[in-house]
């Protein structure tokens, strides 16, 4: 298990994550729920993150 295929699969389920969230906060609008609102915005910075993780991290 390689640092690179944990990040790939992080950023794999942070990006279907973000996808579900993103829906839900379509649907009903971004203010009308916190929780999912609050879930995207991490997801977003953990995909980030693991974004750099993947780039930076030895092949």
């Amino acid at each position: 298990f390689t640092l690179v295929t944990a990040s790939g699969i992080l950023q794999f389920f942070t990006g279907l994550g973000l996808i579900i969230s993103g829906i839900i906060l379509l649907l009903y609008g971004a203010y009308a729920l916190d929780l999912p609102r609050e879930i995207h915005l991490v997801l977003t910075f953990v995909l980030a993150g693991s974004l750099i993780m993947h780039k930076i991290s030895r092949k």
